[in-house]
């Protein structure tokens, strides 16, 4: 983890995030899941991991309990855990398929733009 990543985590550390209500998940065989948007009528294929932490985002957690949920999943350190985590929290919140909620002021999606 690098400064800048530790600056990032701990401004987001009062942020909570979940799963936008119009997004459902579709286990597939091999662990992953289809992440289908009723909104956009869009789909995607997400991997295992991807997975567990949508799984994950089916109640409001902060992106400290993401990375804590990644970290034990794959078997890594926390500190190797932050930037995969982060970077799918980010490309999530740009499709609009999570909620943000600052935990200083109610931001909406807007707050995942520090994420």
């Amino acid at each position: 983890m690098t400064a800048s990543d530790a600056h990032v985590a701990g401004e987001s550390s009062r942020a909570t995030i979940r799963l936008a209500s119009s997004i459902h998940l579709r286990e597939e065989p091999d662990g992953g899941a289809l992440v289908v948007d009723d909104r956009t009528l869009t789909a995607a294929r997400i991997n295992r991991s991807a997975h567990v932490l949508f799984q994950a985002l089916g109640r409001p957690c902060t992106l400290g309990d993401l990375v804590g949920i990644f970290a034990d999943t794959v078997k890594c350190p926390v500190g190797e855990a932050f930037t995969p985590v982060a970077k799918l929290v980010e490309e999530a919140a740009r499709l609009g398929w999570l909620e943000v909620q600052d935990g200083m002021s109610d931001n909406g999606i807007s707050g995942a733009a520090g994420l």
